[in-house]
């Protein structure tokens, strides 16, 4: 029997499934916290958060964003979370949830997705150049709430 795959819309339900699945991506969160980020999302046009299901269990999600490029004078998305579950991973899911951002991000008029990995995360950058992307920036970053 094969697992039943659906690609939906995030929901406050999924904060459990979010808090576990952004831990395995580096960032171990309480529910409370996720169901936040996921209630900041859910008002915000400008923001959709997907996420996978097999077989009837949240087992990825990707978080996308759009925002207005000065210097292009046009609208983009970036891309601020993709993970799946790493006993799920090498199966498509991702790229499929990749494809659900990429859709979303042309049906809200942006001309690029764009996203930030971490130069340790090898497999990643693997994978999103398998899928056509290129790197093509050095990121700088400055907390500013320290």
């Amino acid at each position: 029997m094969t697992d039943t795959l659906q690609i939906r819309l995030a929901t406050l339900d999924d904060a459990e499934a979010v808090t576990s699945l952004l831990a395995e991506l580096g960032y171990p969160q309480d529910v409370s916290s996720a169901e936040h980020s996921l209630q900041c999302a859910l008002v915000d046009p400008q923001q959709a958060v997907f996420v996978v299901e097999l077989g009837g269990e949240v087992v990825g999600l990707v978080a996308v964003t759009r925002l207005f490029y000065f210097h292009l004078g046009q609208p983009i998305a970036r891309l601020s979370s993709l993970v799946v579950n790493e006993n799920q991973r090498s199966q498509q899911l991702g790229k499929q949830l990749l494809h659900a951002a990429e859709q979303w991000a042309r049906e809200h008029g942006c001309v690029q997705l764009e996203l930030t990995s971490s130069v340790k995360r090898e497999r990643a950058h693997a994978f999103y150049q398998r899928a056509g992307y290129s790197g093509s920036a050095l990121r700088f970053v400055r907390r500013l709430d320290e």
